[in-house]
Protein backbone atom coordinates (compact mmCIF):
# COMPACT_ATOMS: atom_id res chain seq x y z
CA UNK A 1 0.00 0.00 0.00
CA UNK A 2 1.00 3.74 -0.33
CA UNK A 3 -0.14 7.14 -0.03
CA UNK A 4 0.14 9.68 -2.23
CA UNK A 5 -0.64 13.41 -2.35
CA UNK A 6 -4.46 14.32 -2.93
CA UNK A 7 -5.63 12.04 -0.29
CA UNK A 8 -5.24 8.54 -2.17
CA UNK A 9 -4.37 5.63 -0.75
CA UNK A 10 -3.11 2.84 -3.72
CA UNK A 11 -3.75 -0.99 -2.70
CA UNK A 12 -1.93 -3.45 -4.24
CA UNK A 13 -4.07 -7.16 -4.04
CA UNK A 14 -0.86 -8.88 -2.25
CA UNK A 15 -1.57 -7.08 0.53
CA UNK A 16 -4.40 -9.88 1.27
CA UNK A 17 -1.39 -12.68 1.06
CA UNK A 18 0.29 -10.54 3.69
CA UNK A 19 -2.07 -9.38 5.96
CA UNK A 20 -3.49 -12.56 7.48
CA UNK A 21 -6.82 -10.96 8.89
CA UNK A 22 -8.69 -7.92 8.53
CA UNK A 23 -7.08 -6.55 11.91
CA UNK A 24 -3.70 -6.55 10.18
CA UNK A 25 -4.86 -5.06 6.93
CA UNK A 26 -6.58 -2.02 8.66
CA UNK A 27 -3.44 -1.49 10.52
CA UNK A 28 -1.90 -0.87 6.88
CA UNK A 29 -4.41 1.38 5.84
CA UNK A 30 -4.44 3.47 9.26
CA UNK A 31 -0.56 3.53 8.94
CA UNK A 32 -1.21 4.95 5.28
CA UNK A 33 -4.01 7.35 6.48
CA UNK A 34 -1.63 8.80 8.98
CA UNK A 35 1.39 9.41 6.21
CA UNK A 36 -1.17 11.51 4.38
CA UNK A 37 -2.77 13.52 7.59
CA UNK A 38 1.08 14.38 8.88
CA UNK A 39 1.75 15.49 4.76
CA UNK A 40 4.72 13.15 5.12
CA UNK A 41 5.41 13.06 1.18
CA UNK A 42 4.93 17.12 0.95
CA UNK A 43 7.11 17.19 4.37
CA UNK A 44 10.04 14.89 2.35
CA UNK A 45 10.45 17.35 -0.66
CA UNK A 46 10.87 20.50 1.48
CA UNK A 47 13.30 17.94 3.32
CA UNK A 48 15.04 16.95 -0.10
CA UNK A 49 15.23 20.79 -0.99
CA UNK A 50 16.97 21.55 2.03
CA UNK A 51 19.42 19.17 1.89
CA UNK A 52 20.05 20.04 -2.02
CA UNK A 53 22.08 23.21 -1.40
CA UNK A 54 24.18 21.37 0.87
CA UNK A 55 24.86 17.99 -0.88
CA UNK A 56 25.87 20.43 -4.40
CA UNK A 57 27.98 22.61 -2.23
CA UNK A 58 29.81 19.26 -1.35
CA UNK A 59 30.11 17.76 -5.00
CA UNK A 60 31.64 21.01 -5.91
CA UNK A 61 34.18 21.05 -3.42
CA UNK A 62 34.80 17.89 -4.07
CA UNK A 63 35.43 18.61 -8.03
CA UNK A 64 37.23 21.43 -7.18
CA UNK A 65 39.57 19.14 -5.09
CA UNK A 66 40.27 17.11 -7.80
CA UNK A 67 40.71 19.90 -9.95
CA UNK A 68 43.64 21.12 -8.17
CA UNK A 69 45.31 17.85 -8.50
CA UNK A 70 44.55 15.94 -5.44
CA UNK A 71 42.05 13.48 -7.09
CA UNK A 72 41.84 10.54 -3.78
CA UNK A 73 40.63 14.03 -1.09
CA UNK A 74 37.95 14.90 -4.34
CA UNK A 75 36.83 12.15 -4.11
CA UNK A 76 36.59 11.45 0.01
CA UNK A 77 34.65 15.10 -0.27
CA UNK A 78 32.28 13.77 -2.87
CA UNK A 79 31.59 10.32 -1.09
CA UNK A 80 31.04 12.46 2.22
CA UNK A 81 28.26 14.64 0.94
CA UNK A 82 26.77 11.99 -0.52
CA UNK A 83 26.84 9.78 2.66
CA UNK A 84 25.74 12.63 4.68
CA UNK A 85 22.87 12.99 2.30
CA UNK A 86 21.90 9.46 2.72
CA UNK A 87 22.06 9.25 6.08
CA UNK A 88 19.72 12.52 6.33
CA UNK A 89 17.05 10.48 4.47
CA UNK A 90 17.41 7.41 6.04
CA UNK A 91 16.83 9.36 9.40
CA UNK A 92 13.69 11.29 8.10
CA UNK A 93 12.07 8.33 6.43
CA UNK A 94 12.71 6.29 9.73
CA UNK A 95 11.18 9.17 11.66
CA UNK A 96 8.33 9.57 9.42
CA UNK A 97 7.55 5.69 9.76
CA UNK A 98 7.83 5.77 13.45
CA UNK A 99 4.89 8.72 13.15
CA UNK A 100 2.67 6.98 10.93
CA UNK A 101 2.77 3.78 13.21
CA UNK A 102 1.94 5.25 16.16
CA UNK A 103 -0.72 7.59 14.70
CA UNK A 104 -2.03 4.27 12.82
CA UNK A 105 -2.54 2.58 15.99
CA UNK A 106 -4.70 4.97 17.60
CA UNK A 107 -6.68 4.99 14.94
CA UNK A 108 -6.64 0.97 14.68
CA UNK A 109 -8.11 0.82 18.38
CA UNK A 110 -10.63 3.73 17.67
CA UNK A 111 -12.02 1.47 15.14
CA UNK A 112 -12.10 -1.10 17.22
CA UNK A 113 -9.22 -3.42 15.70
CA UNK A 114 -6.53 -5.58 17.64
CA UNK A 115 -3.90 -3.34 18.12
CA UNK A 116 -1.51 -6.35 18.40
CA UNK A 117 -1.87 -6.49 14.62
CA UNK A 118 0.85 -4.17 14.00
CA UNK A 119 3.37 -6.20 15.39
CA UNK A 120 2.11 -8.83 13.98
CA UNK A 121 2.55 -7.71 10.93
CA UNK A 122 5.94 -5.71 10.91
CA UNK A 123 7.27 -9.51 12.36
CA UNK A 124 6.29 -11.25 9.25
CA UNK A 125 7.42 -8.55 6.90
CA UNK A 126 10.68 -9.08 8.65
CA UNK A 127 11.07 -12.46 8.53
CA UNK A 128 9.81 -13.24 4.86
CA UNK A 129 12.61 -10.61 3.43
CA UNK A 130 15.30 -11.06 5.72
CA UNK A 131 18.01 -12.73 3.77
CA UNK A 132 17.37 -11.68 0.30
CA UNK A 133 19.84 -9.77 -1.49
CA UNK A 134 17.22 -7.00 -1.90
CA UNK A 135 14.46 -6.42 -0.31
CA UNK A 136 10.57 -5.59 -2.02
CA UNK A 137 10.07 -1.83 -2.83
CA UNK A 138 7.98 -1.59 -0.15
CA UNK A 139 10.18 -2.22 2.46
CA UNK A 140 13.19 0.32 0.66
CA UNK A 141 10.09 3.03 1.29
CA UNK A 142 9.19 1.51 4.41
CA UNK A 143 12.08 -0.03 6.20
CA UNK A 144 11.42 -2.35 8.96
CA UNK A 145 13.96 -2.73 12.12
CA UNK A 146 14.34 -4.31 15.35
CA UNK A 147 13.42 -0.60 17.25
CA UNK A 148 10.11 0.24 14.79
CA UNK A 149 8.94 -3.80 15.91
CA UNK A 150 9.55 -2.87 19.38
CA UNK A 151 8.16 0.52 19.61
CA UNK A 152 4.80 -0.52 18.05
CA UNK A 153 4.54 -3.45 20.98
CA UNK A 154 5.78 -1.26 23.66
CA UNK A 155 2.73 1.77 22.18
CA UNK A 156 -0.13 -1.22 22.51
CA UNK A 157 0.47 -1.59 25.69
CA UNK A 158 -0.89 2.10 26.55
CA UNK A 159 -3.92 1.08 24.98
CA UNK A 160 -7.44 -0.49 26.66
CA UNK A 161 -7.47 -3.87 25.71
CA UNK A 162 -11.18 -3.88 23.64
CA UNK A 163 -13.11 -6.94 22.58
CA UNK A 164 -12.56 -7.43 18.61
CA UNK A 165 -13.88 -9.91 16.36
CA UNK A 166 -13.12 -11.16 13.18
CA UNK A 167 -14.00 -11.18 9.52
CA UNK A 168 -14.96 -13.69 7.38
CA UNK A 169 -15.33 -11.65 4.34
CA UNK A 170 -11.50 -11.11 4.70
CA UNK A 171 -11.02 -14.47 4.95
CA UNK A 172 -13.21 -15.09 1.81
CA UNK A 173 -10.65 -12.55 0.06
CA UNK A 174 -7.99 -13.29 0.63
CA UNK A 175 -8.97 -17.33 -0.56
CA UNK A 176 -10.46 -15.49 -4.06
CA UNK A 177 -6.96 -13.52 -4.05
CA UNK A 178 -5.03 -16.06 -3.62
CA UNK A 179 -6.76 -18.20 -6.36
CA UNK A 180 -6.26 -15.05 -8.82
CA UNK A 181 -2.61 -15.93 -8.42
CA UNK A 182 -2.72 -18.85 -9.40
CA UNK A 183 -0.54 -19.85 -12.50
CA UNK A 184 -3.70 -21.80 -13.92
CA UNK A 185 -6.17 -24.63 -12.75
CA UNK A 186 -4.36 -27.64 -12.03
CA UNK A 187 -2.22 -25.06 -9.10
CA UNK A 188 -5.44 -23.30 -8.16
CA UNK A 189 -6.60 -26.45 -7.10
CA UNK A 190 -3.52 -27.77 -5.41
CA UNK A 191 -3.09 -24.25 -3.11
CA UNK A 192 -6.96 -24.60 -2.08
CA UNK A 193 -6.40 -27.88 -0.91
CA UNK A 194 -3.63 -26.38 0.94
CA UNK A 195 -5.67 -24.13 2.72
CA UNK A 196 -5.26 -24.21 6.00
CA UNK A 197 -8.32 -22.21 7.11
CA UNK A 198 -12.23 -22.78 8.37
CA UNK A 199 -14.27 -25.26 6.64
CA UNK A 200 -16.28 -22.30 4.79
CA UNK A 201 -13.41 -20.29 3.72
CA UNK A 202 -11.59 -23.91 2.33
CA UNK A 203 -14.97 -24.47 1.04
CA UNK A 204 -15.32 -21.52 -1.10
CA UNK A 205 -11.13 -21.34 -1.68
CA UNK A 206 -12.11 -25.12 -3.75
CA UNK A 207 -15.73 -23.62 -5.36
CA UNK A 208 -13.32 -21.17 -7.00
CA UNK A 209 -10.48 -23.45 -7.88
CA UNK A 210 -12.40 -25.95 -9.24
CA UNK A 211 -14.07 -23.25 -11.53
CA UNK A 212 -10.85 -22.08 -13.05
CA UNK A 213 -10.53 -25.90 -13.62
CA UNK A 214 -13.45 -25.82 -15.36
CA UNK A 215 -15.20 -28.23 -13.32
CA UNK A 216 -18.07 -26.16 -13.19
CA UNK A 217 -20.06 -28.50 -11.44
CA UNK A 218 -17.72 -29.26 -9.07
CA UNK A 219 -17.65 -25.28 -8.00
CA UNK A 220 -21.19 -24.36 -8.20
CA UNK A 221 -22.11 -27.78 -5.72
CA UNK A 222 -19.76 -26.33 -2.91
CA UNK A 223 -21.17 -22.40 -3.72
CA UNK A 224 -24.74 -23.36 -3.49
CA UNK A 225 -24.62 -24.62 0.02
CA UNK A 226 -22.22 -21.94 0.92
CA UNK A 227 -25.01 -19.38 -0.26
CA UNK A 228 -27.94 -20.58 1.20
CA UNK A 229 -26.56 -21.00 4.55
CA UNK A 230 -25.97 -17.30 4.73
CA UNK A 231 -28.32 -16.19 1.55
CA UNK A 232 -27.51 -12.31 2.51
CA UNK A 233 -23.97 -12.01 1.94
CA UNK A 234 -23.53 -10.19 -1.57
CA UNK A 235 -19.92 -11.76 -1.56
CA UNK A 236 -21.19 -15.22 -1.77
CA UNK A 237 -24.19 -14.60 -3.81
CA UNK A 238 -22.09 -12.27 -6.43
CA UNK A 239 -19.24 -15.19 -6.99
CA UNK A 240 -22.22 -18.00 -7.07
CA UNK A 241 -23.54 -15.43 -10.23
CA UNK A 242 -20.13 -15.52 -11.46
CA UNK A 243 -19.66 -19.09 -11.51
CA UNK A 244 -23.18 -19.84 -12.72
CA UNK A 245 -21.79 -17.18 -15.76
CA UNK A 246 -19.18 -19.35 -15.98
CA UNK A 247 -20.99 -22.53 -16.22
CA UNK A 248 -23.03 -21.32 -19.20
CA UNK A 249 -25.84 -21.24 -17.18
CA UNK A 250 -26.90 -17.91 -17.77
CA UNK A 251 -30.41 -18.02 -17.52
CA UNK A 252 -30.05 -19.23 -13.97
CA UNK A 253 -27.49 -15.97 -13.21
CA UNK A 254 -29.88 -13.52 -14.96
CA UNK A 255 -32.77 -14.47 -13.02
CA UNK A 256 -30.32 -14.43 -9.58
CA UNK A 257 -29.04 -10.93 -9.94
CA UNK A 258 -32.08 -9.24 -11.37
CA UNK A 259 -34.09 -10.55 -8.16
CA UNK A 260 -30.61 -9.37 -6.15
CA UNK A 261 -30.55 -5.88 -7.79
CA UNK A 262 -34.68 -5.55 -6.39
CA UNK A 263 -32.75 -6.20 -3.08
CA UNK A 264 -29.81 -4.08 -3.46
CA UNK A 265 -30.07 -1.03 -6.03
CA UNK A 266 -27.19 0.23 -7.59
CA UNK A 267 -24.71 -2.66 -6.28
CA UNK A 268 -22.05 -2.24 -8.11
CA UNK A 269 -20.95 -5.85 -8.42
CA UNK A 270 -24.40 -7.43 -9.25
CA UNK A 271 -24.86 -4.73 -11.67
CA UNK A 272 -21.48 -5.52 -13.67
CA UNK A 273 -22.27 -9.49 -13.57
CA UNK A 274 -25.68 -8.53 -14.69
CA UNK A 275 -24.51 -6.96 -17.42
CA UNK A 276 -22.16 -9.93 -18.25
CA UNK A 277 -25.10 -11.82 -18.10
CA UNK A 278 -27.02 -9.75 -20.06
CA UNK A 279 -24.26 -9.72 -23.05
CA UNK A 280 -24.37 -13.15 -22.96
CA UNK A 281 -28.52 -13.70 -23.47
CA UNK A 282 -27.12 -10.78 -26.76
CA UNK A 283 -29.43 -8.62 -24.83
CA UNK A 284 -26.65 -6.13 -25.64
CA UNK A 285 -29.15 -2.59 -24.61
CA UNK A 286 -30.38 -4.15 -21.64
CA UNK A 287 -26.88 -4.65 -20.74
CA UNK A 288 -25.76 -1.20 -22.00
CA UNK A 289 -28.19 0.68 -19.88
CA UNK A 290 -27.48 -0.97 -16.90
CA UNK A 291 -23.75 -0.16 -17.70
CA UNK A 292 -24.49 3.37 -18.16
CA UNK A 293 -26.53 3.61 -14.87
CA UNK A 294 -23.10 2.44 -13.05
CA UNK A 295 -20.95 4.72 -15.23
CA UNK A 296 -23.24 7.37 -13.84
CA UNK A 297 -22.86 6.63 -10.49
CA UNK A 298 -19.16 5.50 -10.15
CA UNK A 299 -18.13 8.47 -13.32
CA UNK A 300 -14.56 7.64 -11.85
CA UNK A 301 -14.37 3.87 -12.49
CA UNK A 302 -12.38 3.37 -15.59
CA UNK A 303 -13.61 -0.33 -15.67
CA UNK A 304 -17.14 0.19 -16.00
CA UNK A 305 -16.21 2.70 -18.68
CA UNK A 306 -14.11 0.17 -20.25
CA UNK A 307 -16.87 -2.54 -20.02
CA UNK A 308 -19.86 0.16 -21.38
CA UNK A 309 -17.85 0.82 -24.55
CA UNK A 310 -17.17 -2.79 -25.23
CA UNK A 311 -20.97 -3.13 -24.70
CA UNK A 312 -22.22 -0.67 -27.10
CA UNK A 313 -20.18 -1.89 -29.73
CA UNK A 314 -22.20 -5.10 -29.40
CA UNK A 315 -25.27 -3.33 -29.28
CA UNK A 316 -24.22 -1.10 -32.52
CA UNK A 317 -24.16 2.07 -30.04
CA UNK A 318 -21.37 3.57 -32.13
CA UNK A 319 -21.69 7.07 -30.36
CA UNK A 320 -21.41 5.40 -27.46
CA UNK A 321 -19.04 3.56 -27.94
CA UNK A 322 -16.79 6.80 -28.77
CA UNK A 323 -18.54 8.47 -25.40
CA UNK A 324 -17.35 5.74 -23.12
CA UNK A 325 -13.50 5.54 -24.64
CA UNK A 326 -13.57 9.32 -24.20
CA UNK A 327 -14.35 9.13 -20.04
CA UNK A 328 -12.25 5.74 -19.98
CA UNK A 329 -9.16 7.81 -21.79
CA UNK A 330 -9.49 10.69 -19.76
CA UNK A 331 -9.44 9.45 -16.58
CA UNK A 332 -5.90 7.83 -17.99
CA UNK A 333 -5.01 11.11 -18.33
CA UNK A 334 -4.42 10.50 -22.24
CA UNK A 335 -6.72 13.80 -23.01
CA UNK A 336 -5.65 13.73 -26.80
CA UNK A 337 -7.47 10.41 -27.32
CA UNK A 338 -10.68 11.43 -24.99
CA UNK A 339 -10.95 14.86 -27.36
CA UNK A 340 -10.70 12.70 -30.69
CA UNK A 341 -13.37 10.00 -29.19
CA UNK A 342 -15.89 12.52 -28.05
CA UNK A 343 -15.44 14.53 -31.74
CA UNK A 344 -16.13 11.49 -33.46
CA UNK A 345 -19.51 11.08 -31.23
CA UNK A 346 -20.56 14.12 -32.31
CA UNK A 347 -20.02 13.65 -36.12
CA UNK A 348 -21.65 10.41 -35.78
CA UNK A 349 -25.29 11.79 -34.11
CA UNK A 350 -27.53 11.50 -37.18
CA UNK A 351 -30.76 11.94 -35.57
CA UNK A 352 -31.50 15.34 -34.12
CA UNK A 353 -31.02 15.67 -30.51
CA UNK A 354 -30.14 19.16 -29.65
CA UNK A 355 -29.83 17.37 -25.80
CA UNK A 356 -27.49 14.46 -26.96
CA UNK A 357 -25.46 17.56 -28.79
CA UNK A 358 -25.24 20.26 -26.31
CA UNK A 359 -24.17 17.33 -23.37
CA UNK A 360 -21.98 16.30 -26.22
CA UNK A 361 -20.26 19.97 -26.87
CA UNK A 362 -19.80 20.38 -22.94
CA UNK A 363 -17.99 17.60 -22.53
CA UNK A 364 -15.56 18.31 -25.01
CA UNK A 365 -15.21 21.77 -23.84
CA UNK A 366 -14.70 20.48 -20.16
CA UNK A 367 -11.85 18.05 -21.53
CA UNK A 368 -10.38 20.63 -23.39
CA UNK A 369 -9.99 22.78 -20.34
CA UNK A 370 -8.89 20.12 -18.08
CA UNK A 371 -6.08 18.66 -21.19
CA UNK A 372 -4.60 22.37 -20.92
CA UNK A 373 -4.43 22.46 -16.98
CA UNK A 374 -2.51 19.06 -17.31
CA UNK A 375 0.03 20.68 -19.58
CA UNK A 376 0.57 23.35 -17.40
CA UNK A 377 1.41 21.10 -14.64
Amino acid sequence: AFAAPGGIIGINLGLFLHAMDVHEYSWVLAHELAHLSQRHFARSVEAQQRMTLPTLIGFLAGAAIMAAGSSEAGMAAISSAQAIAQNQRLRYSRGREQEADRIGLTTLWRAGHDIDASSRMLVRMQRAYRFTERPPEFLLSHPVTEKRITDARNQSVNYEEKPVSSSLEYQFMRARVRMHFAENGAKALEEAKNTVDSDVVNDYALALANGRAGRHDNALSLLKGLHEEDPGSILLCATFAELLINAGKIAEAVELLSHRLVINPDNQPFAILYARALNASQRHDDAKDVLWRQATINEDDVDVWYDLAETAGLAGDIVDVHRARAEFFALNGDYQNAIQHLQYALSLVTKPSQRLTASLQQRLLDLRTQAEAARKT
